[in-house]
């Protein structure tokens, strides 16, 4: 059976290749574990040490990363609307009839022309000013506004 030290430097490279294959800082906290348990294994401590400091070290320091992860601007920020989810909230003009039935209807919005449909159940006439409720694959979802 090999030295626990070298069993200590597989585990560390482990879970730094896991933190390098999923980036989600959560095996580095265990990395750091796994390398002061290792270098207690050098200086001679006993096993339940290694495992006691490692289990702690990576506890605390999991603990101080998600307490100070917002402080530290490491939390990606909130979901952003990005180019068609824009459009959700916005208004519109009709420039074809909208009709529920046939799913047929067309707006525009921004100067963009989009399909459009209505989950009402009456038609929406030409020159109507809607609102921009869901986008649906490539067609807007609209209610009067």
């Amino acid at each position: 059976m090999p030295e626990m030290w070298v069993i200590w430097l597989i585990l560390f490279v482990g879970f730094v290749a896991l933190e390098f294959a999923t980036v989600a800082l959560i095996s580095l906290w265990f990395a750091a574990g796994s390398l002061v348990a290792m270098i207690l294994a050098l200086l001679g401590y006993d096993l339940q040490v290694q495992i006691i400091v490692m289990i702690v070290v990576s506890v605390v320091l999991l603990g101080v990363f998600l307490v100070f992860r917002k402080k530290w601007h490491i939390v990606p920020p909130s979901k952003q609307a990005t180019n068609a989810d824009r459009l959700i909230g916005q208004t519109g003009e009709v420039i074809q009839l909208i009709d529920p039935i046939n799913n047929t209807g067309q707006v525009q919005v921004n100067g963009q022309i989009w399909s459009a449909r209505t989950d009402l159940k009456e038609e929406i006439p030409e020159g109507t000013l809607v609102q921009i409720v869901e986008l649906r694959g490539v067609k807007l979802v609209v209610k009067p506004a």
